[in-house]
């Protein structure tokens, strides 16, 4: 019992450190001119509706079979449905979990049409490209900071890719994880459609997809399988996990030329269906993000 614990509690630490994704978008189709910075702060809160909802309706019906078993002075007994419900609600949340998080970041305009960025969010950092391929209206150069700009309608599309930082403090006391085995890698493809009115309000659709590989640390993938072996209880888990992201993200900005505030949600699905504890699971569902921030731009 001891041995699945380890296996359970590395399971629960390794993946809380950084499985919530970061899906705010923050920016528009509109780039950056050559040699033109902007750099941000924003703070957004990810939020697993399906499973928080799967955990909270599971808590609600074993608390009921509680309190009518208690009433009858009966024993109280959890079905194999109940318990199999109550371990994937769990690990969901322990794959996902609800989460609040500040993000950091900084553009510059390479050429005409096209800049590049990075982001930094606490457990992850990110670099990505954007390409403008269609502009419509009268100001046809990008985001001059010192003139008004005309309204416009703008597409782009992008490009992005995140290493994520494994740091917590739980999973560094587990001398059975080596940190360094254990990776997380995210793709992520956007199209960004914005309509400006004007210089001081626009609006913002980013429909997109994102991509994330997982690799566990092999010393816990082998504990786990050494405890299936020696107890009996399938605590095996897997080698890698693939998760899928399709969603969008509809925003708003506001402000001046130099400064401008963003206030955005996300919506999508999460698609997480790994091999584990003896079969699949599915660990997905509706994810929400929304988030707030601002951008001053420099040169």
């Amino acid at each position: 019992m001891k041995a699945i614990t380890r296996v359970a509690l590395g399971l629960v630490a390794v993946w809380a450190s950084g499985c919530a994704t970061n899906l705010a978008s923050m920016q528009t189709a509109r780039t950056l001119r050559p040699g033109q910075i902007r750099a941000g702060m924003g703070y957004g809160v990810y939020l697993p509706t399906t499973q928080v909802g799967n955990a909270v309706s599971t808590g609600i019906d074993l608390t009921s079979k509680a309190a009518s078993a208690a009433i009858a002075n009966k024993k109280v007994t959890v079905t194999d449905a109940e318990m199999d419900k109550m371990v994937t609600a769990g690990a969901a949340l322990a794959a996902f979990p609800p989460s609040a998080g500040y993000e950091y970041t900084m553009r510059v305009g390479v050429f005409e049409d096209f800049d590049v960025g990075g982001k930094y969010s606490l457990n992850a950092v990110k670099l990505d490209g954007k390409y403008r391929i269609v502009h419509m209206g009268e100001q046809d150069v990008a985001e001059p900071p010192d003139e008004e700009t005309h309204d416009s309608f703008d597409v782009a599309v992008g490009l992005g890719g995140t290493k994520y930082i494994f740091a917590n403090p739980v999973v560094q006391l587990l001398d059975y994880v080596n940190m360094g085995n254990f990776d997380r890698y995210d793709l992520e493809v956007p199209v960004y459609i914005s309509v400006d009115l004007g210089s001081h309000f626009g609006l913002y659709l980013v429909p997109k997809w994102i991509y994330s590989h997982v690799k566990f640390d092999e010393k816990l993938v082998s504990t786990a399988q050494e405890c299936a072996c020696h107890t009996g209880v399938d605590t095996t888990l897997p080698a890698t996990v693939d998760v899928n992201f399709l969603g969008a993200t509809a925003g708003l900005n506001a402000g001046w030329r130099r400064f401008k505030v963003f206030a955005e949600i996300t919506a999508g699905h999460t698609f997480a269906k790994p091999f584990l504890f003896g079969k699949y699971r599915d660990l997905g569902g509706t994810t929400l993000y929304p988030s707030v921030g601002f951008a001053i731009t420099f040169r």
